[in-house]
């Protein structure tokens, strides 16, 4: 399981734990805050009520018809509900009035309980104690659904309570918007949790995208691949990249001198060696015939060394470049112009060269200096290992996939222990005619350019001789022919 994984779990968890107990709490007191908010009503209607009734209430026969009266008018009148409202239209406020003995002497819901002593109940104990009288009584002792509230308010006369007014409202008549307010908390925290773990998995992606992007540059940066800064939209992302794209060019930097300079002086003492021992016998009294022999070795180490500093030169630029900018390059043209370079050369060790191009020209896009440099070494070695009156084979083919250019001469073989050191720096295997070897450079510099044009390079050996092939795999399908 990865570090993003585990994060993601953990945040998911939290976001559940959170919102599943915030939600709770909502929930549970969505019931006991409807009733309260309902009692704080029925507290003020009580009120009114009382007031309402105190000014009919003498304890006459007239008085008691009038208030009757009033109740029947109040339970023949249909209530107005709004349209969110899940009541009905029948009234299920109800009340009654005690007098000061706590004997009913009206009820709206239940005239039969007219007569009947209510003074034990709270409600109306308390209220002609003067003190705030309420109660909630359940008509099924099992179920909350069947509670009852009563809220009672006195009336006063003379400053006197003469009776009480209690409001009844049943729990069933609230039921309908608690279970809608309950149900839209379940929606709500429902939503906010999926909405939560989108956003966290939105986030957790959009990092992990960013940490990879760097773990890649920086494995591509181990596996010695030249490759260019990452970047990014996120500041902080794209400040990390800055700092280890500069890190990493330092350490290359000091790391490339080092291991140049230590290779250099190595390569460096053979030919100093060759000059030091010539001119020490040049002090001494020799023929004129061995003077200019030794002479002659002289120029030939001096120009071995300043080819190999010529090649460390450029093989440290092409290392520590990347293509920026490329132009459209015809392949046909390069090679045809580097076969008219070596036809010195080729007359020299009188060698031929056999060239097969595609009808129309193959153009693809790269540096054009470096390209023909390239395919100027694999020329170059094909000729110094070529035996004398054999035929070069150049071939250059075509696909929707690569373009691929061969170069194939008749001579020795490359020995087995030397085929896995073909690309190290300053190896090199010693020439057919000349038996000197090179700098070893050459190939480490084309196998460095072609990898600066996402081509690969395979040197093979064959029947008769040696066959090196570029396949170039042009970014982002940008194969272009012309006509």
């Amino acid at each position: 399981m990865t570090t993003f994984t585990k994060l993601f779990i953990a945040y998911s968890f939290i976001v559940l734990t959170g919102v599943i107990y915030s939600a709770s709490n909502f929930y549970q007191n969505i019931t006991p805050s409807a009733r309260q908010a309902s009692e704080e009503v029925m507290v003020n209607t009580a009120n009114v009520l009382a007031t309402i009734f105190t000014s009919q209430f003498d304890d006459s026969q007239k008085s008691l018809d009038e208030i009757n009266n009033i109740i029947s008018r109040y339970k023949s009148r249909e209530e107005s509900s709004p349209d969110w409202s899940k009541l009905t239209t029948k009234n299920e406020l109800n009340f009654y009035i005690t007098d000061r003995d706590g004997v009913v002497i009206a009820h709206s819901d239940k005239p039969e309980e007219a007569g009947k002593d209510y003074s034990k109940w709270n409600d109306v104990r308390r209220t002609l104690a003067g003190k705030y009288g309420a109660r909630t009584t359940r008509v099924d002792p099992d179920r909350d659904d069947t509670a009852v509230m009563y809220v009672a308010a006195p009336m006063y006369l003379n400053q006197e309570i003469v009776g009480v007014v209690t409001v009844i409202q049943g729990h069933k008549g609230l039921r309908p918007y608690i279970s809608k307010a309950q149900r839209n908390v379940l929606i709500t925290s429902a939503m906010v949790i999926v909405g939560l773990i989108v956003f966290g998995f939105i986030i957790i992606t959009v990092v992990h995208s960013s940490v990879k992007k760097i773990t890649q540059y920086v494995n591509s940066v181990r596996n010695d691949k030249n490759v260019s800064l990452v970047s990014f939209k996120d500041p902080l992302f794209s400040e990390l990249a800055t700092a280890m794209h500069d890190l990493r060019k330092e350490l290359d930097g000091k790391a490339y001198i080092e291991n140049y300079v230590h290779t250099l002086t190595h390569e460096l003492k053979t030919p100093l060696s060759a000059i030091s021992s010539a001119t020490q016998i040049l002090k001494q009294d020799i023929s004129t015939e061995n003077r200019d022999r030794f002479l002659v070795n002289i120029e030939c180490e001096s120009e071995r060394m300043r080819d190999l500093v010529d090649r460390v030169l450029l093989l440290a630029q092409v290392e520590n470049t990347s293509l920026q900018e490329m132009s459209l390059i015809n392949i046909n043209s390069l090679i045809e112009a580097e076969l008219e370079s070596f036809e010195g050369l080729l007359e020299q060790y009188d060698l031929k060269y056999q060239l097969t191009v595609p009808q129309n020209a193959c153009y693809i896009q790269g540096d054009e200096f470096l390209l023909s440099l390239a395919i100027r070494n694999l020329l170059a070695n094909a000729i110094e290992f070529s035996i004398d009156g054999s035929k070069i084979v150049v071939t250059l083919s075509k696909s929707e996939a690569s373009t691929s250019i061969s170069i194939k001469n008749t001579g020795p073989n490359i020995p087995d222990y030397a085929i896995p050191r073909l690309y190290e720096r300053f190896f090199s295997t010693p020439r057919e005619r000349t038996k000197r070897k090179s700098s070893g450079l050459g190939l480490c510099l084309t196998k460095e350019i072609c990898e600066l044009h996402n081509a690969t390079l395979t040197i093979e050996n064959t029947n008769d001789g040696v066959l090196a092939t570029i396949a170039i795999t042009p970014r982002d399908n940008k194969y272009i022919k012309k006509t």
